[in-house]
């Protein structure tokens, strides 16, 4: 696999590095019905595999943002970007990879669709989202499509590690309890913590 320069992404710069034919590139990415999810699930089991001991293993959850013109890209909104460190026209996805010491490969990923795509169905089917798809779920609830999904589909792992966008609020920690996961998650450098549990007053 490779990864062409941020600002390259596009079906050009991957016929010039993997020598392939431009057509047919388009067609496998934009036409053919190959699925997506089935090919990560594949990816997935094999990097469990290789990674060994799969109690060593870490799966991390990230989002990640890239900087988009126009309003037509799916899911496309001025929203945070965290490589931009400020709210910027953007895409967002949810990732997660599976690590071993210096090893780690994408194995999951969602994407984010803001409120205004999944309230507005004639612009999501326009873009190519399949109906099904078109719901509103907020970043840690597609975190936790894409942990069920690996779970299901019998990846193992020893913890989960998030950043603080996951860690600022009960709802992912209480989750993965639940679930009988470990887990490590961030917090914000201005979170309040209880060193006792408090008592609700009326």
């Amino acid at each position: 696999m490779f990864c062409a320069e941020r600002s390259k992404r596009n079906i050009e710069r991957m016929v010039e590095k993997s020598k392939g034919e431009y057509q047919s590139q388009q067609h496998f990415i934009s036409d053919s019905p190959w699925s997506a999810s089935d090919l990560m699930m594949e990816v997935a089991k094999k990097v469990n595999k290789d990674l060994g001991d799969r109690k060593l293993q870490a799966l991390n959850i990230d989002e990640n943002s890239n900087k988009k013109s126009g309003k037509h890209s799916v899911g496309v909104s001025r929203q945070y970007n965290g490589n931009e460190g400020k709210i910027e026209n953007s895409q967002t996805g949810v990732f997660a990879s599976l690590g071993s010491g210096e090893k780690v490969c994408l194995v999951n990923a969602r994407l984010y669709l803001p409120k205004e795509w999944t309230d507005d169905e004639k612009r999501c089917i326009k873009a190519g989202i399949p109906k099904k798809a078109i719901k509103y779920a907020t970043k840690v609830q597609l975190a936790m499509d894409i942990i069920e999904e690996l779970d299901k589909h019998g990846i193992e792992y020893g913890w989960i590690g998030a950043d603080s966008l996951y860690g600022q609020g009960y709802e992912f920690a209480n989750a993965l309890d639940k679930k009988g996961k470990k887990f490590v998650l961030d917090i914000k450098v201005n979170q309040h913590i209880y060193l006792t549990e408090p008592s609700i007053g009326r």
